[in-house]
């Protein structure tokens, strides 16, 4: 019990500052003026407290309900690795391929944001992975086993659970990509489908092999990849 309190609010200390982090850039560059810009980051960083600290205890509640966990003591090469090659991925088919179609990305690819790392490290790194793959996806697997009436499940089950979630990660990234671009066009779905889509599988398997650590571990280095690579060139 100890134990799954000190987790708990460990994530939720991460979804603050994560949350503030992300109502810092809201308000350095909003769509609209914003009148009162302390109340929208108090406001953007209590709501992802909140919400971190339900998904952290309802997805501990399935953890131990799956055959999914938090660490299973290995897993570092592959995480750090896996989210090193997943930053050269978004930030190369953004500089090689979407640039030409969305010259918007010229700016947004190569400017280094220190509040974008730090958003990146706490937000992306560790709500994104309590939200998407601690409740969301153990939800998934918890369900399927309720429906096939066992624990162990083959393979193709976890393989659903990842392709699964990493759509809806990667549908969740359309409002920011309507925010950044002003209208949902097939070239903007398809990019946020397709660069999203690839993390959401890679952190999903990782989760899926070594804990949720692991994954944690590579959406951190994903963040930290693309924020150097800008910085270097």
């Amino acid at each position: 019990m100890k134990n799954k309190w000190s987790v708990v609010l460990a994530f939720t200390l991460a979804g603050v500052i994560g949350g503030f982090f992300v109502g810092l850039n809201t308000v350095k560059n909003p769509p609209v003026p914003i009148p009162d810009t302390t109340l929208v980051i108090v406001a953007v960083t209590v709501q992802t407290a909140i919400l971190t600290f339900l998904l952290a205890l309802a997805g501990w509640a399935l953890l131990k309900r799956t055959e999914l966990s938090l660490w299973k003591g290995r897993g570092w090469k592959a995480a750090i690795i896996g989210g090193v090659l997943v930053g050269l991925v978004l930030v190369g088919a953004d500089r090689l391929l979407f640039t030409a179609f969305l010259p918007e990305l010229e700016e947004l690819s190569s400017s280094f944001s220190i509040v974008g790392l730090l958003m990146g490290i706490f937000y992306g790194g560790v709500v994104e992975e309590v939200m998407l793959r601690m409740f969301l996806m153990s939800l998934i697997i918890f369900l399927i086993a309720k429906v096939k009436k066992r624990i162990n499940l083959s393979d193709g089950a976890y393989w659903l659970a990842i392709l699964i979630t990493a759509v809806l990660f990667a549908v969740g990234h359309f409002p920011a990509n309507i925010a950044i671009f002003g209208e949902l066009t097939p070239v903007v779905a398809t990019r946020a489908l397709l660069l999203n889509g690839i993390g959401g599988i890679v952190y999903g398997y990782l989760f899926w092999r070594y804990g949720l650590v692991s994954s944690i571990t590579a959406h951190m280095m994903t963040h930290v990849t693309m924020q150097l690579f800008m910085l270097v060139l």
